[in-house]
């Protein structure tokens, strides 16, 4: 009698489950791989990168607790697959070569930026449930916890594709007032584009190339720009331009930077506390430190705190730098570095500008173009005030290059 019960209750839970919609059912089983409710690690099997063998383990739990047919099975095998070795509904543009940016507001709201301009795309997840799991597993295929204490997350996947390198943003219904996750993404392409590239997408011509190159070797310069604009792609391109007779060193919040040519180049990325953690290391210390390690050139990915004090004051034991800063034009640029370096001293904003005489020019970004550039030509002690000469403008039609 047990037995027949229990043949009984195997036939209603079979029925149930295939008769279920096939959305619902496919994210039940997907949140008990999420939560491990079925013993596989979903962080192990992306290290591994395995499908076979995970979807094997996949099926013998499916086999266990859902008792579905072949076919939804093989549609649920396709379903996970993409979701745990791709991104979901967002593979397709993950891997677009033109796409610099995605950014999901909800689940029925993702945008693109395509070299500097925004579109929607009409892509949805299949339900706000969807989406916040979505968000859980890119989370926990890093190693990354979004819990309560951790309610604002950024980190880098490298191994994911083949072709970029992934920033991830996530903040979570913890602190967004909807109550529903935001999620940003940033791809830098591995094989950076190059020079030729970036002029056949019209960011520069090869004469405003040669005045750059030129005056990396004067002085400071600044690559200023809003989101998005095109300051990491040009930062990056020029980089192989240092000499290479000398050493430079790298610091970045995520690793956006890089070159496969220059001998000597250092490349460091932050350390930050992971919720109760104690380990820190920003990019004030990493510029600190940089200045003990016989350097003629740092570079900073992108300036928005007090390592501000730190990159103006590395010109005094002799660097030259680099650094992207986000600004609205390129004389704003040069205030937002007092401002920063304001942060982490006592100087008045008189002695900080006085300090920017070591920054000689000011590249300024706008819809992946060069939109301005400005030099430094010293400090002007009567009206006290930075001397800046406009070479070049877009918009005003000033070319002095």
């Amino acid at each position: 009698m047990k037995i027949g019960l229990k043949k009984v209750s195997e036939d209603v839970a079979e029925n149930l489950y295939e008769q279920m919609p096939e959305q619902e059912l496919f994210l039940r089983i997907r949140d008990d791989l999420l939560y491990s409710r079925t013993g596989i690690r979903m962080d192990e099997q992306v290290t591994k990168k395995d499908p076979e063998k995970f979807l094997e383990e996949v099926n013998q739990y499916i086999d266990r607790m859902y008792h579905i047919s072949e076919e939804k099975k093989h549609r649920f095998d396709k379903y996970i697959e993409k979701y745990i070795f791709g991104f979901h509904v967002l593979t397709e543009i993950m891997e677009a070569k033109d796409i610099t940016d995605i950014k999901v507001l909800a689940w029925n709201n993702v945008r693109i930026k395509q070299f500097g301009r925004r579109k929607a795309t009409g892509i949805c997840f299949w339900s706000k449930e969807d989406f916040r799991g979505f968000v859980e597993m890119i989370a926990v295929k890093n190693g990354i916890n979004i819990g309560s204490l951790n309610a604002i997350q950024t980190f880098t996947d490298k191994n994911s594709s083949e072709r970029f390198i992934y920033r991830f943003n996530i903040s979570t219904g913890a602190v967004n007032s909807t109550g529903e996750p935001y999620l940003h993404v940033r791809k830098i392409p591995k094989d950076k584009l190059t020079m030729e590239e970036l002029m056949d997408l019209q960011m520069f011509d090869e004469q405003m190339a040669a005045y750059v190159k030129k005056r990396i070797t004067e002085g400071y310069m600044l690559i200023s720009g809003s989101n998005g604009s095109g300051k990491t792609n040009f930062l990056n391109v020029f980089l192989d331009e240092i000499p290479e007779e000398e050493s430079v060193l790298v610091v970045q919040e995520n690793e956006e930077l890089s070159s496969k040519t220059h001998p000597d180049m250092m490349f460091q990325h932050i350390a930050i506390r992971r919720g109760e953690g104690k380990i820190h290391y920003g990019l004030k210390e990493l510029v600190i430190n940089g200045l003990l390690t016989d350097i003629d050139h740092i570079i900073i990915g992108e300036i928005k705190g007090g390592e501000a004090l730190y990159f103006l004051n590395a010109f005094l034991s002799g660097c030259l730098g680099m650094a992207t800063i986000h600004s609205i034009n390129a004389a704003g640029a040069l205030d937002m570095l007092v401002t920063y370096a304001k942060w982490e001293s006592d100087y008045s904003r008189e002695e900080l500008s006085k300090l920017l005489t070591c920054v000689k020019t000011v590249v300024h970004m706008e819809d992946f173009q060069v939109s301005q550039i400005v030099e430094v030509r010293g400090w002007d002690a009567e009206e006290k005030q930075i001397r800046l000469h406009t070479v070049y403008d877009r918009k005003e039609g000033i070319h002095k290059l």
